[in-house]
């Protein structure tokens, strides 16, 4: 009788065995937070700002004290016209690395779009504080004071 029984079983229970091992072994976005990072550049290049937000999203999930993902989120936010999310995106940048003088400057021109031309002249300010040669920031200084 447990021979029937067992032969009954053996082949769901051999393919149930063969999924529990494959599953736990395989994981389909078994990427890690540089790889999405990675792709997220390409897709920046490429102007592809969604799937940027996308690929900095899934770093920031699995990393979430990526600097470099916030910052490219924001970017792709701010090419998008999102200009809030990109404020957001460049103040977190900030939080997790005050001396990145790329994220001050570029959240300088998100205020500028959003018309808050005192903040854009402090984020300015500060990356230069942090990078005296950083010339974008510098231009965007001299173009607000003028």
């Amino acid at each position: 009788m447990f021979y029937e029984i067992f032969e009954t079983w053996k082949r769901p229970a051999i393919c149930l065995i063969f999924l529990i091992i494959f599953f736990s072994i395989a994981k389909p976005n078994d990427l890690d937070a540089s790889q999405y990072i990675e792709q997220a550049n390409r897709d920046l290049h490429s102007g592809n700002y969604d799937e940027v937000i996308l690929n900095c999203t899934m770093a920031i999930e699995i990393e979430p004290a990526s600097s470099d993902a916030y910052f490219m989120r924001g970017l792709a936010y701010y090419e998008l016209g999102k200009f809030d999310q990109a404020i957001s995106d460049y103040s977190h940048t900030i939080r997790l690395n005050s001396n990145r003088a790329d994220a001050y400057n570029n959240r300088g021109l998100a205020y500028e779009k959003k018309s808050n031309l005192r903040q854009a002249i402090l984020d300015y300010r500060r990356a230069l504080e942090i990078d005296p040669e950083h010339n974008a920031a510098r231009k965007n200084l001299d173009r607000l004071k003028k």
